[in-house]
């Protein structure tokens, strides 16, 4: 299995994950994880370490991406 890197995307329209996660720059978003959204907030349980939180105040789209390193 290949070294990936994975990224959680977010934009204002469902369009914008595109640009967010560019298929020219080796991205590739995993369509089963595109959602709308009213707000979001994450729940870090800190299991992964400091990964960092997530807190969107408005509507949006939001998906999971991964690169092949």
């Amino acid at each position: 299995m290949p070294n990936r890197a994975y990224r959680v995307i977010l934009a204002t329209t469902e369009g914008g994950l595109r640009t967010a996660a560019p298929v020219g720059k080796g991205w590739t978003i995993l369509q089963n994880t595109v959602r709308e959204f009213s707000e979001a907030t994450s729940n870090d349980d800190g299991s992964l370490g400091d990964i960092g939180e997530l807190e969107v105040h408005g509507p949006g789209w939001i998906a999971l991406a991964y690169k092949d390193l």
